[in-house]
């Protein structure tokens, strides 16, 4: 990995690394963002919705009943099941109806 860092290939920051270990260090919250974005390439909201996206796709799959995309959206803390339909075909291009029919 220290070749990949010096090559350039990927960023390595001691900052972003101690607070994903939960060890964070005295630093204001839009120099983490701006650090995160940075190494990661994308900012933490994002990561958290893209989190959240994928752990509803693995909700829907669990369950076959059309009630499920409601609970599924009051689970992940959705406002509503629109908000749930919206978000997935952002960040995964399907609905959330499309996704619950598709074999695991």
């Amino acid at each position: 990995m220290a070749r990949l860092v010096r090559g350039g290939v990927i960023v390595r920051d001691d900052i972003v690394e101690r607070v994903a270990e939960g060890s964070p260090r005295a630093i204001t919250q839009r120099s983490l963002q701006r650090r995160f974005q940075k190494v990661m390439g994308i900012t933490p909201k994002c990561l958290a919705q893209v989190d959240r996206a994928h752990r509803a796709v693995n909700l829907l799959r669990t369950g076959r009943a059309v009630a499920a995309v409601a609970d599924v959206a009051f689970a992940l803390g959705f406002a509503d099941q629109a908000h749930l339909t919206r978000s997935l075909k952002q960040w995964i291009g399907k609905t959330p109806g499309a996704i619950a029919r598709e074999l695991p």
